[in-house]
């Protein structure tokens, strides 16, 4: 999401999916057995590709291969919440590289209950290729990364195998995941924009964020009015007690975020309430910009409380066939 700045008026994708389950089955899954597909779309430049596992092997000890395996490939780790993500190359490697290591690419793994009581893996795998003429040779180089994780999976003896039913229901989960995490992210992007505002304006800058909280501008406000009239100690001190009411609105709304990212309902009602009141200062002024921004804001989060109920849904019809 891009910040949008204003006058104060006053690399492609690796994606991995976990299901959790006991153990029972053994049976390897090397590259002719794997359940995948190849997808090219040349409008975007993205090499897609796809595998789906299932394994014997428990929830925590595939968690653990996983991340090493894609460490071992040159991946970085950049967030474990609520999926883990890891990165690895550059858009300058897509351009610029012939090896396919170096582009761009990141990687997603969520976790969920499978109706079958095993661990499922669904990897979706998207590379960057922009500015290249894919050979044959590269493509069977990340094909063979991705064939790569079947083993990697359980190693320790477990089995594994390629799974091509109940698809659908473990796409739907990574969508409604990644929107939920999309809509929960709009909660620190409105704090932590806000206290950048508040910064702008206590120490005389013309500048703020559009997406900030119209509160926070309010005690700032009221900070710089009575400054002006107390004189110039009694401004800082003003000031000082503007900034750490700042500090409260902007944490209530990252805390918000926190809990929102864990699909937590009422953090996305109430959120989406006060912001909605917060929407209103900016009417109250006429400020029609930074009210519209609020409304663009609030549908992305409700967006987000949508897909974390889809997600309530998902699992209570699993737990129900389980």
């Amino acid at each position: 999401m891009k910040a949008f700045g204003r006058r104060n008026p006053a690399r492609a994708a690796l994606r991995i999916s976990f299901a959790t389950q006991p153990q029972g089955f053994v049976r390897p899954c090397d590259a002719m057995m794997c359940t995948g597909e190849l997808f090219i779309d040349r409008k975007r430049d993205i090499m897609e590709l796809k595998r789906h596992y299932q394994t014997d092997a428990d929830i925590p000890e595939v968690r653990r291969n996983v991340i090493s395996y894609f460490k071992g490939l040159g991946y970085r780790l950049s967030s474990s919440s609520p999926a883990l993500e890891f990165e690895r190359g550059s858009t300058r490697g897509s351009w610029l590289s012939s090896a396919p290591q170096k582009w761009a690419a990141r990687l997603s793994v969520q976790i969920a209950p499978d109706i079958h009581r095993s661990t499922r893996v669904v990897a979706e795998a998207d590379f960057n290729t922009r500015g290249q003429i894919l050979l044959p040779e590269e493509k069977m180089i990340l094909e063979r990364e991705m064939d790569g994780l079947a083993k990697a999976i359980a190693p320790n003896g477990a089995g594994t195998e390629p799974v091509a039913d109940d698809l659908a229901v473990s796409e739907a989960r990574f969508k409604a995941q990644k929107q939920l995490k999309s809509g929960a992210s709009w909660f620190f992007w409105i704090a932590g924009l806000s206290l950048v505002n508040s910064a702008i304006f206590l120490f005389g800058g013309e500048w703020n964020f559009i997406l900030g909280m119209g509160i926070t501008q309010v005690f700032d406000g009221m900070a710089m009015a009575l400054g002006s009239e107390l004189g110039s100690e009694a401004a800082w001190v003003l000031k000082g007690v503007a900034f750490l009411l700042d500090l409260g609105a902007a944490g209530l709304f990252a805390f918000f975020g926190y809990f929102a990212r864990k699909g937590a309902k009422w953090s996305f009602l109430i959120g989406m309430v006060l912001y909605t009141i917060d929407g209103l200062i900016f009417l109250a002024v006429s400020d029609f910009l930074g009210a519209g921004f609020h409304l663009f804001a609030l549908f992305w989060i409700f967006m987000g409380m949508m897909a974390a109920e889809k997600l309530r849904k998902l699992d209570q019809a699993q737990a129900i066939a389980v």
